[in-house]
């Protein structure tokens, strides 16, 4: 999934999706006042008002090209509209855009304690499910009916968000990529970190044509790839790149961060003058379209192996 801030233009598609939702799943529980507050707040005219004011930040999640999530912050600490496409239910994505938005949150505020929220009966069930808890009695304002709730910010929550970024991998993580790389091949044999292997890894980490790129959430390996720079005496002598050996943790996949780490091969490749990058996948169609979602074209070239396992 891909997720982004929303701009003037997504707006009016937004605001169809968020009226949408409210109308099957909230709205039979609110009053006709409360139903046309909502309405009102809701106008692509009036979200563009709240995003220009400075206190508002609204994130979209898309499918395949398709709005299927949106989330709005206020005064960065503040969940201001929170609404999934019922074709998307019970598939991850609020999470993720929630996962998101509290990463911008803390980013913008690293000391950051909570932030809260006036859910409908209707989502206190969800936010629980978020880390939300209760903090007063149901209200009602303006016709709308809600429960104040909160979510305390975690160390761990602020160690993530500082720790996160693609870098070259350190001499002392191999364990963890080794440990990582079972997710890649499950048949492969288990490797002991004995004098050899650590030659060959010191071997590894001296050559300057191979870049492991890793991703860290705090001290969890979560995805990595190797970027190889070919040196080359066609296209003017630039050289490409070939990245392989991509895998990302299974319980953290469709997060963004296979998609970050494979941008910065790509950018990589780019900065050490690559005229092309390439790489192989034997995977599925849904890996194969993770490719062609981040810029790679498909067909393009005839791949052939021989194997001598």
């Amino acid at each position: 999934m891909d997720i982004r801030v929303l701009g003037k233009n997504d707006l009016p598609l937004a605001s169809s999706l968020v009226w949408n939702v409210f109308s099957d799943f909230v709205a039979p529980g609110y009053a006709e006042e409360g139903i046309e507050t909502f309405k009102k707040f809701i106008q692509p005219e009036e979200l563009e008002k709240s995003i220009n004011s400075g206190r508002f930040f609204m994130l979209g999640g898309f499918e395949e090209g398709i709005l299927a999530g949106v989330l709005a912050m206020r005064d960065n600490n503040h969940v201001s509209l929170f609404f999934v496409d019922k074709a998307f239910h019970c598939q991850g994505i609020g999470r993720k855009l929630f996962n998101d938005a509290v990463r911008i949150c803390i980013k913008k505020d690293p000391e950051l304690n909570e932030i809260s929220v006036n859910s409908s009966p209707y989502a206190v069930s969800i936010y629980g499910k978020l880390g939300f808890h209760k903090e007063g009695e149901e209200n009602i304002q303006n016709g709308i009916t809600y429960i104040p709730m909160k979510m305390e910010i975690q160390k761990n929550d602020k160690k993530n968000v500082s720790s996160e970024e693609v870098r070259h991998i350190k001499k002392n993580e191999l364990r963890d990529l080794l440990l990582l790389y079972k997710d890649l091949n499950k048949d492969d044999r288990e490797l002991k970190i004995d004098e050899s292997l650590m030659n060959l890894w010191d071997e590894i980490l001296k050559d300057p044509s191979q870049n492991y790129l890793v991703f860290y959430l705090g001290d969890v390996l979560v995805a990595s790839c190797v970027l190889v720079i070919v040196k080359n005496l066609t296209r003017g002598a630039r050289p490409y790149g070939l990245i392989e050996n991509v895998v990302t943790h299974r319980d953290c996949r469709r997060k963004g961060y296979g998609t970050r780490l494979i941008k910065r091969a790509i950018d990589m490749a780019k900065e050490k003058g690559c005229y092309k990058v390439m790489l192989m996948s034997g995977r599925g169609e849904d890996t194969l379209k993770f490719y062609e979602h981040i810029g790679f074209e498909r067909g393009k070239k005839t791949g052939f192996i021989i194997r001598f396992d």
